[in-house]
């Protein structure tokens, strides 16, 4: 004898399915900076550029935990987050408003490092096959420039700087729907993905991390497994229903397949 967890999304009658996915981690199974630092470093193997990027990186990190900790987020970074209460969302908006400027200016220091500079397409395309993708559709990132035969600048045309820049492109992505019902659904994996979990109707996070859960917590965001949620509808409601919205949760699955048994159904 079985039994359906879910009832899956796509089978809802007359009612249109919006889903957008964080790239790294959903998307690709690679961060996209390390396999473009690897081209750099294949490329030019005598230079330091490993040590190079490495000492951009944490001075990011360093920067969003010391926002971080001036916020009261973390009692000290790595330390576990006090719980918020009620929801919050517009302090955790604030919050994310603060990390963007630090965003912008980690992407000028990128930038003025010449690390992704006279990359060339051949390279980049080979880097390209590593990131193993497991979509393509209708990407939003940023972009290398290129000069006049097909080699990189260094120079970054800038459209995704932070996560405030991917919450309005997942509002225009919802935007473009203006007829019928329809329900949105974003799957991401890391902090910076917070608030687009929380404006979905359906946000999911494949094994959160520490920080991520932390944040949430703080700033009174709920995290549910899909599973447990599901089931508990399922005996409220007869029949397929819309998926109401509960503002202030987001749902944890384990895997991938979880996904695609709450979506299609199996």
């Amino acid at each position: 004898m079985t039994s359906k967890l879910y009832d899956p999304l796509s089978q809802l009658p007359d009612h249109k399915l919006i889903i957008v996915l964080e790239f790294v981690g959903t998307c690709a199974s690679k961060d996209s900076a390390s396999v473009l630092v690897q081209a750099r470093v294949d490329q030019s193997p005598d230079s330091n550029w490993e040590t190079k990027w490495k000492a951009l990186s944490e001075k990011s990190g360093t920067e969003i935990a010391g926002c971080l900790n001036r916020e009261k987020t973390f009692g000290v970074i790595g330390e576990k987050m006090a719980s918020g209460g009620e929801y919050k969302y517009e302090k955790l908006r604030t919050i994310f408003e603060d990390i963007a400027i630090l965003e912008k200016e980690a992407i000028t220091r990128v930038e003025r490092s010449r690390l992704l500079r006279n990359l060339s397409s051949e390279n980049l395309k080979a880097a390209a096959l590593k990131m193993e993708l497991r979509s393509e559709k209708n990407v939003h990132s940023n972009e290398l420039a290129f000069d006049e035969v097909s080699v990189t600048t260094g120079d970054i045309e800038r459209q995704v700087e932070s996560a405030l820049d991917k919450l309005e492109l997942f509002r225009e992505e919802i935007r473009k729907i203006t007829k019928g019902n329809h329900t949105t659904v974003f799957i991401g994996s890391n902090m910076l993905d917070l608030l687009c979990l929380v404006e979905a109707d359906i946000g999911l996070v494949i094994s959160p991390s520490p920080i991520l859960t932390g944040m949430a917590k703080h700033f009174g965001v709920s995290l549910l497994p899909l599973i447990t949620d599901s089931v508990k509808r399922k005996r409220q409601l007869k029949g397929l229903q819309l998926w109401e919205k509960k503002p202030g949760v987001i749902y944890t699955v384990s895997c991938w397949a979880e996904i695609q048994a709450f979506i299609l159904g199996r």
